[in-house]
């Protein structure tokens, strides 16, 4: 019965599976390699994203600093600046001119405007003591064409009348 089970007419695809497997793995070698175009090509998006993320963060935290620098100049002051001031961060003298440079020249720097927005009276203090109000705008930028601003309202009391 085990002769009866092998003959050829048993078996009838026998002969006509000769090449199956060399098209199977010719199918398993075209799948894999568009899978590793396909991990190739994420890989590099994915370093661009990255890149770019940190370009942007560059100018955010230069936007940043370039606030709390002006922050710091206007806590100096012992009067109340009432004139809009800004400053580009080339080295030369801090806010010495109004809203000197642009986002062309700041080459991984900041640009600060200061404006003046006025002066009120204090709740509490004596008619002497003013509050002014300033609006503090810095625009940060970094690697490539990255730019980031940050905008913040800020407040000083001066005492403006009688010693």
């Amino acid at each position: 019965m085990l002769k009866a089970m092998t003959r050829k007419k048993d078996f009838p695809l026998k002969n006509n599976e000769r090449g199956s497997i060399l098209l199977v793995v010719l199918l398993m070698l075209v799948l894999l390699t568009i899978l590793g175009f396909s991990v190739s090509s994420t890989s590099s998006v994915e370093v661009r994203i990255a890149g770019n993320e940190r370009a942007h963060d560059v100018a955010f935290y230069s936007a940043e600093s370039g606030w709390q620098v002006a922050l710091a100049w206007l806590d100096s002051k012992s009067v109340g600046i009432i004139d809009n001031h800004g400053s580009d961060n080339s080295g030369g003298e801090l806010f010495a001119t109004a809203k000197a440079g642009s986002p062309d020249t700041l080459a991984g720097g900041y640009q600060v405007d200061i404006d003046f927005i006025k002066a009120i009276s204090v709740a509490g203090y004596s008619a002497d003591y003013k509050r002014y109000l300033y609006n503090v705008a810095s625009l940060g930028a970094g690697p490539g064409s990255a730019l980031s601003a940050v905008q913040i309202k800020a407040g000083k009391v001066y005492k403006v009348g009688g010693y």
